[in-house]
């Protein structure tokens, strides 16, 4: 079970890359709420993972029927999520603390603030239906899938999920350390400008993905 946790810990950190759709939110949170706010966001795409990576490392075939039979309406709905973010973070609706984070000086963001980013997070990458063929392909070139298969289920279960979460959320604080301890160096305006920038993009990106769940 140790060798187990620690391979989904391998493929958890691997795979929680702070790229794409998931990262530009992370940024945006983190520029906007400081270390919280970003982590809120990683919190919910490590969940996603788990629960993604769990499914695809155990096979199990109905609960991914269900995905594959509804990737569409997921990839639009994480679409939408983006954009609503996006729009949010342009015209800065709610907005009264500047993205500026200096030493020992952040944002503090509310429960409720941080549950929504949480919740956002969690959309975007359980509806992101190249996740569970990039776990697929990770697990097999790490020999998960024998190891699992000499394993009681539901120890097998817990184990890798577990892994996986503590991996994606090591990627992750360390990303949203970085990205605070940077902007707490860098001028307001440039700030403002990053964090309309990344807003322009979330709401590209989420065109993009809901483009193409439609056509």
């Amino acid at each position: 079970m140790i060798a187990l946790f620690l391979l989904g810990s391998l493929a958890g950190l691997l795979l929680a890359a702070p790229f794409g759709p998931v990262g530009a939110l992370a940024l945006r949170q983190t520029l906007h709420w400081g270390f919280r706010g970003g982590m809120a966001c990683g919190v919910g795409t490590a969940v996603a993972d788990a629960i993604i990576g769990g499914f695809v490392g155990l096979g199990v075939g109905m609960l991914k029927a269900w995905f594959d039979d509804h990737v569409r309406e997921l990839e639009i709905g994480a679409g939408l999520v983006l954009i609503a973010v996006g729009v949010a973070a342009v015209l800065e609706i709610g907005a009264k603390a500047k993205p500026k984070l200096k030493p020992g000086i952040v944002p503090i963001a509310s429960q409720g603030r941080l549950l929504a980013s949480t919740t956002q997070a969690f959309l975007v990458t359980i509806g992101n239906p190249a996740i569970a063929g990039a776990f697929a392909a990770m697990f097999t070139a790490l020999g998960i899938h024998n190891r699992i298969e000499q394993a009681l289920w539901a120890e097998a279960l817990v184990a890798l999920t577990a892994g996986i979460f503590l991996g994606a959320i090591l990627c992750w604080a360390a990303f949203v350390w970085v990205v605070g301890h940077v902007s707490g160096r860098v001028a307001d305006i440039w700030l403002h400008r990053v964090h309309r920038g990344v807003g322009v993009l979330l709401i590209l990106l989420g065109i993009g993905v809901v483009g193409h769940a439609v056509l």
